[in-house]
Parts: C-alpha cells; sequence; structure tokens
C-alpha cells in the first residue's frame, strides 16, 4: 500500500467522532482527553499526493485550465460519481484539484498574518491612532487582530472539496471533506466562528459596487504626487499606506506586482473614509474564498480564518504545522509635535528650504530615469513570475527542477540621495524640522527589532517591493509626514 494511502486510512478516523462538537467533547468529563483530535492528541495531517485512479486516464491540471476549473467546481460532488480510490475524496475533479493545485505548488497556502495592535498602541503614532480608530468602527479591528495557526493539508483538503451553494430559502452554504468526512456551515455560522457582530450579513457586499476610476482615487495620494502614481503604491498618504499594508496580510491578502495597487483594494481603502457607508466582512471572505476555488490563481487564502472555522463546526483539534505570524508595519516619523507645526505652516512665508525641494521632485531627468528603473525592475519580475509558473508546470509533470529561487530585490538608485537630501532640508536655521507639512518629504527608515521578514513565493507582496525589501512602508518622495485621516469627501484634501 502506498504510504499516502496508509496515512490517510489511519486518519481516516474511525477514533474520532463522526459529527463531533465543541459540546459534546466538553460533555465527557474528561474521559476523551487523549482521544485523536483531542487538545492533549491533535491529529497529524500531511501532504500526500492523491492516488490516481487509473494512470493512462488524463489527468486534468487545472493551473493550466481555470476555465474548466470554474465549470467542473461549480457542480455539486453529491451529483457526480465517486471515482476517487483516495480516501480523502470523492471525485476525480477533487483528485485533480488537489493533486494540480496543493501538490503542484511549493507552497500552495498564502501566508497570512494577524495585526499587533499592542504594537501599534505603543508607538502613540498620531496616523496609528487614526488607522485603529477607524478599524473599530468599520468593525473589523478584532478579525485583523485574530491569531490563529493552520495544518496545511486540512486547508487543502478544505479547498479541493469545497462546493458552495444556495439552499431553497436563499442561505447561502458552503459544504466540504476532511478525510472523507462532510461538513457543511452556513455564511452566518462561519461569521459567528469568526466573531463578527450580529449586523454583519445586513451589511451590503462591498465588491458588487463598480470599481474605482483611476481618476477617483486621487484622494489616495499626496498631494503633489506625480499622476503616474495612480493606480500604484507610490505616493500613498501614510493614513491609506499603513491601511494598505495591513490588509495586503490579512483582509485582502495580495500577490503578484509588488508595485500595483488593484482596484479591489483602491475600493476597499476607499470604503475605510469615516464618510463611507459600513460593508460585510463576511461577504468579503466568502466571495474571496468561493473566487479561489473556481481560480485558483494565487493560492489558498484565509488559512487562519478557514481553520478557526473548521475547529468551531467539528470540534476536531489537528496539528498546525503553519504558524500564523505578527504584523507590526512601520510606523510613519512624527518627529516633531503637532503645535510646533501648525506655528511653522502658519508663518507668512514659506521655508527656504521647501523650493528646492519641490523643484527638485519634480525634475523631467529624474522622473525620466525613474521612469527607465521602473520599466526595467518590472519587466525583470514579469521573467521571474514565468519562470516560477514554468518549475511549477514541471514539478506538476514529475520533472526534476532545480529550486525556485525568490524575486530579486531592486534597490532604488534614487532612495540613498532623496534620504540624504531630505535629511539636509528637514532642517531649517532654527533646527526644527518641519514636519506636517504636505510639501515635505522624508526618508521612512526604521529599525525596530520587531520588524516582519519580507514575503517570499506566493506571500503577498510588498507595496514597493523594489525599493524595500522589508514590506513594511512605501520610499517616495510624495510620502510627508502629514497627519492624514480618512476624508470625508473626495474634494476635501489639503
Amino acid at each position: 500500500i502506498p504510504i499516502h494511502s496508509r496515512r490517510a486510512g489511519r486518519i481516516v478516523i474511525h477514533d474520532a467522532p463522526r459529527s463531533p462538537s465543541p459540546a459534546a467533547s466538553e460533555s465527557d468529563d474528561g474521559g476523551n482527553e487523549d482521544e485523536p483530535g483531542s487538545e492533549s492528541n491533535p491529529l497529524r495531517l500531511y501532504k500526500t499526493r492523491a492516488v490516481d485512479p487509473d494512470p493512462r486516464w488524463p489527468r486534468v491540471n487545472y493551473l493550466k485550465n481555470l476555465l474548466k476549473c470554474g465549470k467542473d467546481r461549480m457542480v455539486s460532488p453529491d451529483t457526480l460519481p465517486a471515482d476517487s480510490q483516495d480516501d480523502r475524496f470523492r471525485t476525480l475533479v477533487q483528485v485533480d484539484w488537489y493533486n494540480s493545485v496543493i501538490m503542484g505548488r511549493s507552497h500552495p497556502v498564502v501566508e497570512m498574518k494577524w495585526l499587533d495592535w499592542q504594537y501599534m498602541s505603543s508607538k502613540n503614532n498620531i496616523v496609528f491612532n487614526e488607522v485603529r480608530k477607524v478599524c473599530e468602527r468599520k468593525h473589523v479591528a478584532d478579525l485583523l487582530a485574530l491569531h490563529y495557526s493552520w495544518n496545511e493539508e486540512v486547508i487543502g483538503q478544505f479547498y479541493s472539496t469545497a462546493f458552495f451553494g444556495t439552499t431553497k430559502k436563499g442561505l447561502d452554504f458552503v459544504k466540504w471533506t476532511i478525510q472523507g468526512q462532510q461538513y457543511r456551515v452556513s455564511m452566518a455560522q462561519f461569521a459567528v466562528a469568526l466573531g463578527l457582530d450580529d449586523d454583519d450579513l445586513s451589511r451590503p457586499h462591498i465588491f458588487v459596487e463598480d470599481a474605482l476610476s483611476s481618476t477617483s482615487t486621487t484622494f489616495l495620494y499626496e498631494k503633489d504626487a506625480p499622476k503616474d502614481c495612480l493606480g500604484t503604491t507610490r505616493g500613498l498618504r501614510p493614513y491609506y499606506r499603513v491601511l494598505y499594508s495591513i490588509f495586503r496580510w490579512s483582509l485582502l491578502p495580495k500577490v503578484g506586482d509588488a508595485t500595483a495597487l488593484p482596484g479591489r483594494h483602491a475600493l476597499l481603502l476607499n470604503r475605510m473614509r469615516y464618510n463611507k457607508p459600513d460593508f460585510s466582512i463576511m461577504k468579503l471572505i466568502w466571495s474571496k474564498i468561493y473566487e479561489t476555488v473556481c481560480e485558483p490563481r494565487m493560492g489558498c487564502i484565509y488559512a487562519p480564518y478557514i481553520m478557526k472555522m473548521i475547529k468551531a463546526k467539528t470540534g476536531i483539534c489537528y496539528f498546525k504545522d503553519k504558524q500564523h505570524k505578527p504584523f507590526r508595519p512601520h510606523a510613519p516619523s512624527t518627529s516633531a509635535t503637532p503645535t510646533r507645526a501648525t506655528r511653522a505652516s502658519t508663518s507668512a512665508a514659506p521655508s527656504s528650504s521647501a523650493a528646492p525641494q519641490r523643484s527638485e521632485s519634480s525634475s523631467p531627468i529624474k522622473k525620466a530615469l525613474r521612469a527607465i528603473f521602473c520599466m526595467c525592475a518590472k519587466t525583470a519580475k514579469k521573467v521571474k513570475k514565468i519562470e516560477r509558473r514554468q518549475k511549477e508546470d514541471w514539478i506538476a509533470a514529475g520533472k526534476d527542477v532545480s529550486d525556485i529561487s525568490d524575486d530579486e530585490e531592486f534597490v532604488d538608485p534614487f532612495a540613498a540621495y532623496e534620504t540624504a537630501r531630505d535629511i539636509a532640508s528637514s532642517e531649517g536655521p532654527s533646527g526644527t524640522s518641519r514636519f506636517f507639512n504636505e510639501e515635505s518629504s522624508h526618508s521612512e527608515e526604521s529599525s525596530d527589532d520587531e520588524e516582519s521578514d519580507a514575503p517570499t513565493e506566493n506571500v503577498p507582496t510588498d507595496p514597493d517591493e523594489a525599493v524595500d525589501a522589508a514590506g513594511q512602508d512605501i520610499d517616495s518622495p510624495h510620502s510627508g509626514d502629514t497627519e492624514i485621516i480618512p476624508s470625508d469627501g473626495d474634494d476635501d484634501e489639503a
């Protein structure tokens, strides 16, 4: 018997309850504390290639055929023949999805991170404080701080077998199998497992709205940011830059082009403004999981949330082989107090050091050189992406290939110059720094010991990976120290 069959067969859990629940396990007076699936004896599941029923039968690589993937996954597995020879799966569609998507990638599950609010509070940073206020107001603060590690095989089986449907009463549900045992939860039950408030499902779904046009996203950027920043992560205001860096690790994971600001991320940032209506967090998560099942372009997302829901539904404790790490964003510099900044901003004449800074940031030669650099860096990243996909296809075909290397880091050639210029221009004749002035710029270097590692393959990419390998901030000549809070309208930027 192949090792994967032995392992799967051994863990197909005759000893575990067929339909366990947390309440049932708590009522056993501790008599089954050492049973498989208990806290003291978690089940250990491992990724193993699913058994093919007949090697001569053509199999489907769903990574290469996303259109067929979407069609096949919208069919209920209960209506298909139970042709799988692997105890974990019922149908050949599930087998092919698992073998091509889970086993065909070196990192099939996208890394997620939980937000360390305590760290952000300890910084006493005005931008951090505003971010926390708006996250609490939008009912997302607790979910961002949810800390729950996961088992990669459990997540793989969930995505390989998940089927989304609607009851006759119009209630959305998802059903899936773990080790051959089927489970089912409604969207409302999923929301309860994540600790979302009772009104979440009554709020509108954010992604049914039309995407924002480039011209309608100007509120995200610094006042003097060039027009070519639109649609990118360069030149974002500090408030939105911090929010974006948080969401790409949690609420809306991002992989792919490091410098692009996807339309959905721009739409999400827009809804984080105070004058915008609240949105349903569960509907956002639900739709993204469904999209991943039908089109697994970026890997399996929301592993901590899914793992917590599975534990709440099944009552089974699985050994967690992937750690949910914390995320601690860089704090925007606030070296001067607002009172000093106010006095400086109300002076009759502008600072003598401000003029050369604006002229330097608008230099046509510098813009041309930066554009060439960004174009070359983007081309190199595309070539690397194609190379990675080719190697993943070869791996799926059973060929021996060299390890998939990490993306190359491109260092901005202008960064050192701008840092020195900003340091020199940030001090006036009296030695006081010019902060909270939208015309100023600064270098956002940080030496925090708690800084997160740079993401690797198939994990959320940095907002400006070519400049800051730590992935915590954006180095831009337009990233000032202005106190930025969510604006109340498109025309209220100062």
